[in-house]
């Protein structure tokens, strides 16, 4: 089996739908960590939960915001960096992106402030799917696929307005749904 609609490192932002009944991909934009052919896993990057770090660990003393980072297994806590040199067993996913790594380092450098939040992002829970699932959906045009491997800035983005940057930049012409209310009835 093939697999080149993507590849770890890409970016995949939902495209405006009318009929999207899943709140947890509208107007997402996933950094896609991993992608073989067992399947895909990702994170949601504009998501931001109503807690912090500290809210959900008290021994951790960091007002970083929490993302959603998918619907899968989010009672657990993920997170993505980029100083590898600071927290071993951190895995690369691109350049300047790297997943996890050894956690109490990272409860001491933030109880510390060591680590910025430029240089780091933490989610509840993941996305994936399985190889021909995510194939068929981008099949079916539900995602853009940014085909960058690079994203040295990510922990610096507007988070708030990343899906609508990332719609006008690819698709301008999709642009007129950025600002559209979630059930067009209300319009």
């Amino acid at each position: 089996m093939t697999i080149n609609k993507i590849s770890k490192g890409n970016l995949l932002i939902s495209k405006p739908s009318l009929h999207n009944d899943n709140d947890t991909f509208d107007k997402s934009v996933i950094l896609i960590a991993d992608h073989s052919i067992k399947g895909s896993v990702g994170f949601i990057l504009n998501k931001p939960e109503n807690f912090t770090l500290s809210d959900i660990i008290p021994e951790i003393n960091s007002k970083f915001k929490i993302y959603n980072g998918g619907p899968v297994e989010q009672e657990s806590l993920y997170f993505l960096h980029n100083v590898p040199e600071l927290v071993k067993n951190s895995v690369k996913i691109c350049d300047g992106v790297y997943w996890g790594g050894d956690f109490s380092v990272i409860k001491e450098l933030l109880n510390n402030e060591g680590i910025t939040k430029n240089q780091i992002q933490f989610f509840l829970g993941y996305t994936g799917w399985g190889i021909t699932q995510i194939e068929s959906e981008i099949d079916e045009g539900e995602w853009i696929v940014e085909n960058t491997q690079g994203h040295n800035a990510l922990f610096r983005l507007n988070h708030q307005n990343l899906w609508k940057n990332k719609i006008v930049e690819h698709c301008p012409e999709l642009a007129i749904w950025i600002n559209a209310p979630k059930d067009p009835s209300y319009n």
